[in-house]
């Protein structure tokens, strides 16, 4: 994800930086912020609970995520699923 990929958006009554601070989270985890914004979200974190406790549920959140496996698909599966993008194909033509 692209720093700039990100837009905030307001939401209910949240102060303007911690706002920002939520859209941030995911890219200081992945190490994606220029230095000047990770130091000063960083900054962030150590004044608000908040937003600290987002950043805690997000760790929490992608540790859980990495946990679960996910099996390869088989040749049934993807005979399956050509079946179903050609049905949808056939469904989209001109009568």
């Amino acid at each position: 994800m692209r720093t700039g990929a990100v837009s905030p958006r307001v939401s209910g009554g949240l102060p303007h930086s911690c706002d920002i601070a939520e859209w941030r989270l995911i890219l200081l985890r992945d190490n994606e912020l220029p230095k000047a914004e990770a130091a000063a979200l960083r900054r962030h974190l150590r004044r608000c609970v908040r937003c600290r406790e987002s950043h805690r549920f997000l760790d929490a959140l992608l540790a859980a995520v990495r946990e679960v496996r996910i099996p390869d698909p088989d040749d049934p599966f993807w005979d399956r699923m050509r079946e179903q993008i050609m049905a949808k194909v056939r469904a989209m033509r001109p009568a």
